[in-house]
């Protein structure tokens, strides 16, 4: 499917817009950013403020290029060059030293910044265009549903960002992984560059790290993060057909998330689930099924089903989990395989999606 590029108007009314302090949505390859001034306090202000972001969570600092490093990072070490070299542009962000070009608001209070150049071609443009960095976190309420289309984004907040530019579906779809290179290196977020592509490239184990403390702190790491409204739950998948089969006391719609799942596998079932179109394009496939109860209404099941490759998931996964808030499901229930099969990164968002919510 071809992506639609903006034209030059569109670029040039963006670029008027971060001059001016305001916002402007933005598409990379991991997920939709909201896009302002890095190097500008009140604009970096108004990100915390749409997004309901609370101020002391470091924001990603996204270059047109690495030729940047040295300008807002402080004594940038050699292993910087290197992944840069290696990774960029691309969905890895370091962890570095802040320069005093970086002010405060964008670093959460901390000396440190996170850095990335994004391998979208809207957002290199715009970039280049631009002149300055942009802090650009996910384009969504905090702690919900990141953004995977323009759409999305205009979605959460309509009128209040009046500039999206649309440049389709996210290629990768789940967040940059994040890298601290001030020490020995070490995984903060896990994301859209494994662990061990890392550990292959540098030739040395690279770890992750606990809970976040006073002085580490990054995107993406609270225990409930990314969550749709319904809530969800992790099951595996021999266990599916089982759960549906024992009903449900009171909910009257159950979202199903079952990668690579095709309609051979209800023939043992006592439903039958119809394959309906996906208008969006987005690699899911998309079914529903009706199961009557006597003496009480009938349970619809809406399931979505992206490939089994672990990539497939992450490119779908947030589309998913906001079509099951679109349909109104009471609860999600997602039929994925444990133990590393569909990676750090998809586990990590899931888990939090399951996660209880903070009261």
């Amino acid at each position: 499917m071809t992506s639609p590029e903006p034209n030059d108007a569109e670029y040039q009314a963006a670029a008027e817009r971060l001059a001016a302090g305001e916002l402007v949505g933005l598409p990379t390859e991991t997920v939709y950013g909201l896009a302002g001034d890095a190097t500008n306090p009140e604009a970096l202000r108004r990100i915390f403020e749409l997004k309901r972001r609370p101020t002391n969570h470091p924001l990603i600092v996204h270059l047109a290029d690495a030729s940047w490093l040295s300008a807002y990072t402080k004594r940038p070490p050699e292993i910087a060059f290197r992944l840069a070299a290696r990774f960029w542009p691309g969905p890895l962000t370091l962890v570095l030293e802040r320069s005093d070009a970086v002010p405060r608001e964008a670093t959460g209070g901390l000396e440190s910044v996170a850095v990335r150049v994004p391998a979208h071609p809207v957002a290199a443009r715009l970039l280049q265009l631009y002149g300055r960095p942009l802090a650009a976190p996910s384009a969504n309420l905090f702690g919900q549903v990141s953004p995977t289309t323009a759409a999305h984004v205009r979605a959460d907040f309509g009128e209040r960002l009046p500039i999206v530019l649309d440049g389709g579906p996210c290629a990768v779809g789940v967040e940059s992984t994040i890298l601290d290179v001030r020490d020995e290196p070490r995984v903060l977020r896990p994301g859209g560059v494994s662990r061990l592509e890392l550990s292959d490239f540098l030739g040395v184990p690279v770890g992750t790290v606990g809970a976040p403390s006073s002085e580490l702190r990054a995107p993406g790491l609270l225990e409930s993060h990314y969550a749709p409204r319904a809530p969800l739950e992790l099951i595996e998948p021999s266990e599916l057909w089982g759960k549906i089969a024992e009903g449900s006391r009171v909910d009257l719609r159950i979202g199903l998330f079952v990668p690579g799942f095709t309609i051979d596998e209800e023939r043992s079932l006592p439903f039958a689930f119809e394959k309906i179109p996906n208008e969006g394009g987005s690699g899911l496939e998309q079914y529903r099924a009706r199961i009557e109860r006597p003496g009480r209404p009938a349970l619809e099941l809406f399931l979505l089903a992206p490939g089994p490759a672990p990539s497939d998931v992450e490119r779908t996964l947030y589309d998913a989990l906001r079509r099951f808030d679109g349909a109104g499901c009471d609860r999600i229930w997602a039929a994925v395989p444990r133990g590393g099969e569909l990676g750090e990164a998809v586990e990590d968002r899931l888990r939090k999606a399951a996660a209880p919510r903070p009261r």
